[in-house]
């Protein structure tokens, strides 16, 4: 659904004013990684509904609703604005919604790549690694190795452990 909407609205752009089309340009690029979150995400889940909402009515309806006024009557001012200015405050609105839902989808994800880089700071050391090309030595490359083995006992007893 994300990227037929995505689809159809690059269809769209030759009827929008020259500031709607930028907005158009940058939902594009946010449809997609959007579309990308909800590949991963349950249909069941509150946000995918919302989204789906968003996506499949309010943006099409927003479009849809400006290009049924005459082109003549959208720079007119009626009740404060413009239908030029309108279209623009509309799909404003509809892009930081959909970089929220975005952003929100990420969260799980951005939370396990945080954990793992951490873990793996703790297991091999803080990130301060030679650069590419270069050889490895024992002497100061993260993980502390003695000539006793790793350190890491082998055999569980615990009479042996404590020392």
């Amino acid at each position: 659904m994300v990227a037929r909407t995505e689809l159809w609205l690059e269809h769209q752009r030759p009827a929008l004013p020259a500031p709607a089309v930028k907005l158009v340009d940058d939902l594009g690029v946010q449809l997609d990684a959007l579309g990308k979150q909800l590949a991963h995400v349950d249909p069941a889940h509150p946000a995918a509904a919302e989204t789906r909402k968003l996506v499949g009515e309010y943006l099409p309806e927003t479009v849809e609703g400006y290009q049924r006024i005459p082109a003549h009557l959208r720079g007119e001012e009626r009740a404060g604005s413009t239908p030029d200015k309108q279209l623009v405050d509309s799909l404003g609105k509809i892009s930081r919604e959909i970089d929220h839902v975005t952003r929100q989808l990420a969260e799980g994800s951005l939370d396990d790549l945080a954990i793992r880089s951490r873990y793996l700071d703790y297991k091999y050391g803080d990130g301060d690694a030679l650069p590419i090309g270069d050889t490895p030595s024992a002497e100061g490359a993260g993980v502390p190795i003695s000539d006793e083995g790793s350190g890491v006992p082998l055999d569980f007893d615990r009479e042996k452990s404590k020392n």
